[in-house]
């Protein structure tokens, strides 16, 4: 599962904003991550476990007249109403999680934190710009564990770069240290920006959230992900409704594992664009209904046995799937001589709500 780390000043009215644009953007970034999480997109979102604390002993929580008199004075009160700004991020202050709850190490005592792009001089309340460090440091301890994260930032610098690199020394944290850290640590990584959830949808997130899958969801967020940039390079304004129903069956997973396409195993971007094409409905290799002498279907849907073509050479591997006219299930990856299918099952549901990702 990708972990989006929001740092607290986007959820801060008044925000970082220098003007009406960098305002404008902060909000609407609160209103797609609201949206990503009711729509139940297969993201975590995490906040800091001091974030309503900070917010309020600052006067940067979120309440009706603040965020009005905030709209106002930036401009933006013809185009965003108070009601539906508050309800925004009401849903990210309820329905977030914070770091210990999912057993992670939060950042709470740490020192000499920088960062590339760096945090502007001059920005308060500082509460807030301490926020942003714990962010970042909690964001690194995660992804030095392996952990998929992402960081959505809420101070200027950070619109058109696309990682962050971070150093810093942490004393404590408000859970018990991970193994193998051993407190005060000095951590550094390197971790990329999400601005919004509607950015996943490109061959680089795509492939960083394959990456990082490990369950059902996660490759079907992978890959969803992948047919929706596909369609859009092809010149197309996709939406999630154009993306063929699928869904992954029980044996897939295990099937990648076995055939080194997981991870950043040799065949795993491999899989992942010939899936994504088949949910696009743009593959152009060799496909047949499996089967010599009597062709394949399952009995309890009449869904077609397909393979598909990915390798020629050595394995020469080949992607198992059923088919009907109304959705595809990855069901298997295997050799030229193991040409099997897992039965699967029928009428899945589908594994992950498009809609979360705003287009």
């Amino acid at each position: 599962m990708l972990n989006v780390c929001l740092d607290t000043s986007v959820i801060a009215i008044p925000n970082f904003a220098e003007d009406a644009d960098f305002a404008d953007e902060i909000i609407s970034r609160a209103f797609e991550y609201s949206s990503a999480i009711s729509n139940k997109l297969n993201l975590r979102v995490l906040i800091s476990s001091t974030a309503e604390a900070v917010l309020w002993e600052n006067g940067c929580g979120p309440d009706e007249d603040t965020i009005t008199a905030f709209l106002q004075m930036v401009g933006l009160h013809e185009f965003y109403s108070s009601k539906d700004v508050l309800l925004a991020y009401q849903v990210l202050l309820d329905r977030s999680q914070r770091y210990p709850d999912v057993m992670w190490d939060e950042a709470s005592d740490f020192r000499e934190v920088e960062s590339e792009p760096g945090i502007p001089s001059g920005i308060g309340p500082t509460a807030l710009v301490n926020e942003a460090q714990r962010t970042m440091l909690t964001g690194v301890l995660a992804a030095n564990r392996q952990l998929g994260v992402a960081l959505s930032l809420g101070f200027p610098g950070t619109t058109d770069v696309e990682e962050v690199v971070i150093s810093g020394i942490v004393d404590n944290t408000c859970h018990p240290s991970q193994p193998g850290l051993t407190l005060p640590a000095a951590v550094t990584g390197t971790i990329p920006l999400l601005a919004s959830p509607s950015l996943l949808v490109s061959e680089g997130w795509s492939k960083y959230l394959w990456n990082k899958a490990q369950a059902e969801e996660d490759f079907h967020l992978a890959i969803a992900t992948r047919a929706l940039s596909l369609l859009r390079e092809a010149g197309a304004k996709p939406t999630y409704k154009d993306v063929a129903h699928f869904t992954i069956g029980p044996d897939f997973i295990g099937s990648l594992q076995d055939h080194q396409a997981v991870a950043n195993g040799r065949h795993a971007n491999l899989v992942l664009e010939v899936c994504a094409q088949l949910a696009a409905n743009c593959c152009n290799r060799f496909q047949r209904h499996m089967g010599a002498a009597e062709k394949i279907y399952r009995g309890r849907d009449n869904a077609k046995a397909m393979r598909v073509h990915l390798t020629d050479s050595h394995e020469a591997l080949r992607l198992m799937y059923w088919k009907t006219d109304k959705a595809l299930e990855f069901a298997n990856v295997g050799g030229k001589f193991e040409l099997w299918i897992s039965e699967g099952r029928a009428a899945a549901e589908r594994a992950s709500r498009l809609e979360g990702l705003g287009i």
